[in-house]
C-alpha cells in the first residue's frame, strides 16, 4: 500500500501545473501516502484486537521467568475471564501452575485445554513437562506419546521423550 499510496502524490507533485511550494508538496504527498498505508491498517488492526490474547501474551511474558509464575497465573487469569473458549490460555495457565510447583491446578487446566481443543499436542507436553520435573518419568513417557498421537512431528515431544529414555538408562530408545 505504501507505493501505492506515495506514487500518485509524488506524480502529481512532480507533474501538476502551478504546483504547491516544495515543502508543503511534499506533506501534503506524505500525509497522502501515510494516509493510504495507516488508515487500513489501523481498521484492520481494530478488528483484529483481541483483549484476550493481549492479556495472555503479557501472561507469555512473565512466564518465560519461574519467578514471576503468580504474576503469569494473573493474566492468564483475566485472560480466561475475557474469553474462557481459547485452549491456549488454560494450557499456558496450567504451565505457570506448574512452575508455581501446582501440579493439580495445573492437571486442571490441561483439562480445560483439551475439552476445548482435543486434537491439540500442548497441553500433553506440558503435562509430560510437569512430570518429568516431579521424577514420574513412565507418567512423563505416556504424555509424551498422546501429543506424538496427536501431532507425529512435533519436535518438542519427541526431544522430551528422548530426555526421558536417556534419563532412564534406554539409550536406544532415546536415540
Amino acid at each position: 500500500r505504501a507505493p501505492l499510496g506515495s506514487a500518485p502524490p509524488a506524480h502529481l507533485l512532480r507533474h501538476a501545473p502551478g504546483a504547491s511550494p516544495p515543502a508543503l508538496g511534499a506533506a501534503l504527498a506524505g500525509a497522502c501516502a501515510g494516509g493510504v498505508l495507516m488508515v487500513p491498517m489501523g481498521i484492520l488492526l481494530a478488528r483484529l484486537w483481541s483483549d484476550a490474547d493481549a492479556l495472555a501474551q503479557m501472561g507469555l511474558l512473565y512466564l518465560h521467568n519461574d519467578n514471576f509464575g503468580p504474576k503469569a497465573v494473573a493474566f492468564f487469569d483475566r485472560a480466561i475471564a475475557t474469553d474462557p473458549n481459547i485452549a491456549s490460555h488454560y494450557h499456558l495457565r496450567g504451565v505457570a501452575w506448574s512452575r508455581i510447583g501446582d501440579s493439580q491446578r495445573a492437571a486442571a487446566d490441561w483439562g480445560k485445554a483439551l475439552a476445548l481443543a482435543p486434537n491439540d499436542p500442548h497441553p500433553y507436553l506440558y503435562r509430560g513437562v510437569d512430570a518429568f520435573r516431579r521424577g514420574a518419568g513412565d507418567e512423563a513417557i505416556r504424555c509424551f506419546e498422546l501429543a506424538l498421537e496427536r501431532n507425529h512431528t512435533f519436535a518438542a515431544a519427541h526431544r522430551h521423550l528422548s530426555i526421558v529414555h536417556e534419563q532412564q538408562g534406554d539409550v536406544d530408545r532415546a536415540a
